[in-house]
């Protein structure tokens, strides 16, 4: 039995990509959870591939994944984390390159913060562009910005996950997670002239930041890329600090409907 039920009016159409709108996954394969996805007005699944973590996803494969995405419409970017495709980066990679439904390849997740070098960044990026024409993704944030830059400057887009402050009100924790997302927004445009530089916004409770100012700060942030933005997370299970998630939760679920369907013709931010 499934952890969750959902109820969705299922369409196979393939969604446009006018906009990305991607949502980060971290085990999740089964059809009704990537429609339920696509119903919140997503179209592109940000994939761990982490299927290991919980008992009900354990047994999801790479091919699921792909599967699930073609079916529903998704587009997909997924991971390449040396944990996920050993023995064999070239054999996943591979496969990621012919498939129509992948527009991505997922490289690191916040690199300067768990200090991969840059130097390091480069080799891997290098190496897949060897493998794949695809565009290579990164997530980083503001540890980046501390000191001399630690994030390489050659992906094709880059997720900022600022996420609002640990505090003891909603308006300080709002307020800290602005400030620093103002700094890091403009260094990453101005450092990574050549990427797509995305908004991630935070679809989680949990680390010390009231409910309230998750939602009020990423209806703020998640709309500065004008209409292009990720928001994390769907699922993670396996994040012991998130808890409340959009699978579950339905103030999230309306919060990630909300910057999926705004209208950016009638406001701007």
């Amino acid at each position: 039995n499934r952890d969750y039920t959902w109820l969705v009016r299922a369409f196979t159409d393939n969604v446009s990509l006018d906009k990305l709108r991607v949502i980060y996954v971290e085990s999740s394969y089964d059809l009704v959870d990537f429609f339920a996805i696509k119903s919140l007005g997503i179209n592109t699944v940000l994939h761990y591939c982490q299927f290991g973590v919980r008992d009900v996803d354990k047994d999801g494969t790479l091919d699921d994944v792909l599967n699930a995405l073609k079916t529903t419409g998704l587009k997909g970017v997924i991971a390449t984390a040396d944990w996920v495709v050993k023995p064999d980066l070239q054999t996943w990679v591979a496969k990621l390159d012919k498939h129509d439904s992948v527009i991505g390849i997922y490289t690191f997740d916040e690199p300067a913060g768990n200090k991969v070098s840059v130097a390091d960044q480069k080799t891997r990026v290098d190496l897949l562009r060897t493998m794949t024409k695809k565009d290579l993704w990164v997530t980083d944030g503001i540890d980046t910005i501390l000191s001399e830059p630690k994030l390489y400057n050659g992906y094709d887009v880059v997720l900022l996950d600022n996420y609002a402050g640990a505090a003891a009100t909603t308006e300080e924790s709002v307020n800290i997670g602005l400030a620093q997302a103002r700094q890091s927004m403009g260094f990453f445009k101005a450092y990574c002239k050549n990427a797509k530089i995305m908004p991630a916004a935070p679809g989680f409770f949990g680390y010390g930041m009231p409910n309230d100012a998750v939602i009020e700060y990423s209806q703020i942030f998640g709309k500065t890329g004008n209409g292009d933005f990720a928001i994390f997370v769907w699922d993670g299970i396996g994040d012991n600090g998130v808890t409340g998630r959009i699978k579950t939760d339905s103030r999230l679920q309306a919060l990630t409907k909300e910057l999926a369907c705004f209208n950016y013709k009638s406001e701007s931010y």
